[in-house]
């Protein structure tokens, strides 16, 4: 894809991959992976980098779904988008909106999600975190050589898996978001910006370290 004379085309396709399919006889994952490719750079040349990452992201977040789970997954409908998979879900409008992930098939029955964003529990704290805090538990975890075991992370009175938290920050690809929480640390935590809202699903902590998320400073 052309970005002005004198600069590099900017391509998706794996020539090697894409010559092993084709030797290999694989003509869908030859038309998978040159759909995939041809995706990603429409998606650099309207929002470059942090768009392409958004769209690999969420693309691995449906393929991880895996099949046998009616109505998980994404959809269009209303004109907004819906992602889910039964520990986080998503809704974005407008120019927030991912294209060319997998959809649902039509008659397959979808979740409910604006039903379960109406029901959250009023906030009574507001957490900023961005991305690097998060990796920067991760690694406190890493360093603590508990791999074994889920990286619990705090943001404000709850819990989460970071793994998930994680996936959801570079789903929605912002470098900081706000995190609304209510006083029942069961509850899910609400993301929450123009055009984007995101659930993510707390863990119980009991009997494992966890590891502290500082607040964004967002007058830095």
């Amino acid at each position: 894809m052309r970005k002005g004379k004198g600069e590099r085309m900017k391509t998706y396709v794996n020539t090697e991959k894409a010559l092993e399919l084709l030797n290999n006889g694989d003509l869908d994952g030859l038309r998978l992976h040159l759909k995939n490719a041809l995706i990603s750079e429409a998606t650099y040349a309207k929002s470059g980098r942090a768009g392409v990452a958004r769209f690999n992201a969420a693309k691995k977040y449906i393929k991880d779904i895996g099949e046998g789970r009616p109505g998980l997954g994404a959809w269009e409908a209303d004109g907004k988008q819906y992602l889910v998979d039964g520990h986080t879900a998503f809704i974005f409008e407008g120019d927030n909106k991912i294209a060319g992930l997998k959809q649902i098939p039509d008659d397959v029955e979808k979740m409910k999600l604006e039903k379960f964003f109406d029901e959250i529990p009023p906030a009574v704290e507001t957490v900023t975190i961005s991305l690097a805090a998060v990796k920067m538990a991760i690694a406190e975890w890493k360093a603590d050589g508990k791999i074994g075991q889920r990286c619990i992370i705090r943001i404000g009175n709850a819990t989460y898996n970071s793994a998930l938290v994680e996936e959801a920050l570079r789903i929605i690809g912002l470098d900081t978001v706000d995190v609304r929480l209510s006083d029942n640390p069961i509850a899910p935590g609400l993301i929450a910006s123009d055009g984007i809202r995101a659930l993510v699903l707390p863990c119980k902590s009991e009997g494992v370290k966890i590891y502290e998320v500082e607040a964004a400073d967002i007058a830095a």
